[in-house]
């Protein structure tokens, strides 16, 4: 099984009805789902930081099928589960390429205009410029010591 390795950094910019144009270069990037419901489909929840996620359909599977191994008599992993997947939302990508960001979602991340995807491994987060920016910036003088912490034994 080949793992999806989404790359890059992409700013955009909101419309008035909260769609941005996913750029070609991501595009290009993601899975064709071969199950024909789900094509032009993808995933949007909350994230673990201040932002939004969006997954391919099939990425999104594989974490509902983790989820489901949790057990709902105890109490932190049903509140896990509850929590990961609240305001959960499938989106299409238009005839335009645009996702449109359900307005609960925008608020819960901030989001107000301009925003920067970041792709990650099997995601791509979606932050309001300003606070990814801020994030960026505030953490920026961490990354010796965070990949020295992270990094710093790992040898193969």
């Amino acid at each position: 099984m080949i793992n999806l390795r989404l790359r890059g950094e992409f700013r955009c910019t909101l419309d008035v009805k909260g769609r941005f144009m996913l750029p070609v270069a991501l595009q290009k990037q993601l899975p064709v789902d071969e199950r024909e419901d789900y094509r032009n489909k993808l995933m949007i929840n909350r994230g673990l930081d201040k932002c939004l996620v969006l997954y391919p359909v099939s990425e999104w599977d594989k974490i509902e099928d983790d989820l489901s191994k949790l057990n709902d008599f105890i109490e932190e992993e049903r509140r896990f589960k509850r929590l990961l997947k609240s305001g959960l939302n499938e989106v299409d990508i238009d005839k335009s390429s645009r996702i449109v960001i359900p307005k609960m979602l925008m608020q819960h991340a901030g989001i107000k205009k301009n925003i920067v995807l970041y792709a990650d491994q099997n995601k791509v987060e979606i932050w309001d410029e300003e606070t990814y920016n801020k994030h960026i910036e505030e953490n920026g003088d961490d990354l010796s010591i965070l990949a020295e912490k992270v990094m710093g034994g790992k040898s193969e």
